[in-house]
């Protein structure tokens, strides 16, 4: 169970790498960049959600208490905004296209929210590398 914290950790990295990507990708709009969007998106909330499930696991394990740190709440807070954006990137597909700029505005704003998160878990995990 010790290789939970790193799994959730390079879990979350993946996934922030993948959901940059995403956002990248929809910026540029080359070739087939509808598909590749959605596919780097959806993997990386994949890999977010391993990871919320991973550090979960640890806690219950070891009765830690659950959302008790910032970077718990936030990132939690970033997980539900994943959840959210894609549903509305899916009402887009679906003709809804006034959504267009929300989803595009809520990419950039939760892609900087997410990296703010990730920052913070580091300076959490080395507190933890401390004791």
């Amino acid at each position: 169970m010790q290789l939970l914290l790193p799994l959730h950790g390079l879990l979350m990295l993946t996934g922030l790498i993948l959901l940059i990507t995403a956002v990248f990708i929809a910026h540029k709009k080359k070739g087939t960049w509808f598909i590749n969007h959605k596919k780097f998106g959806v993997s990386g909330f994949i890999a977010m959600l391993l990871a919320f499930f991973a550090i979960f696991v640890l806690k219950t394990i070891h009765h830690y208490p659950h959302i008790h740190s910032d970077h718990a709440k936030f990132g939690l807070i970033a997980l539900f905004s994943l959840l959210i954006i894609m549903l509305i990137g899916l009402l887009v597909t679906k003709g809804l296209t006034g959504l267009k700029k929300i989803h595009r505005a809520l990419a950039w704003l939760i892609t900087l929210g997410m990296i703010g998160v990730a920052g913070v878990g580091v300076v959490s995990f080395l507190k933890i590398l401390q004791h």
